[in-house]
């Protein structure tokens, strides 16, 4: 009796320990999900600060759709069940495009080996985006400039 007791307490400890574990990891996925939130609000933040991105010093710029054509990117229309024709309808919604894919698409497009979290933290260390430019048409690696502009070591990949 006291056997099946202490494997019925073990059984419980491991379900205890499994449901810990799923709990730790779903907590890690939320502050992994706020942080990059974060980043991006504070680089888009600084973006809209920048003196470079007014009307004056724009030249020549692509309109979004001149940018999905070029990246070949897939826009989808939704679908959305229509009860009344028992059949799948265009939905009103507009389609979500992934700013981010766009950008990483136009980059491989430009043959740069770099990604849109690369330019976000290039700028975000205090480069701008003709400076990233410049180094990503270069081929340099983007994290010794990066350390060049903030005098700081820089963390990301190329």
């Amino acid at each position: 009796m006291a056997k099946l007791e202490q494997a019925g307490m073990s059984q419980e400890l491991r379900n205890v320990n499994v449901q810990m574990d799923r709990l730790s990891k779903g907590i890690q996925a939320l502050v992994a999900k706020e942080r990059r939130r974060t980043t991006v609000n504070q680089f888009l933040h600084q973006l809209a600060a920048k003196p470079a991105l007014s009307d004056d010093n724009l030249g020549e710029t692509r309109t979004l759709a001149q940018l999905l054509h070029h990246t070949k990117y897939p826009v989808r229309k939704e679908l959305a069940y229509d009860y009344i024709s028992e059949t799948f309808v265009p939905s009103e919604r507009k389609p979500v495009i992934d700013l981010a894919a766009v950008l990483n698409s136009l980059f491989k497009k430009n043959g740069w080996n770099c990604s849109y979290e690369d330019m976000m933290r290039f700028m975000l260390e205090g480069g701008d985006y003709r400076q990233f430019q410049e180094q990503a048409e270069n081929n340099k690696g983007l994290v010794r400039a990066a350390r060049r502009v903030k005098g700081t070591p820089a963390s990301g990949r190329l």
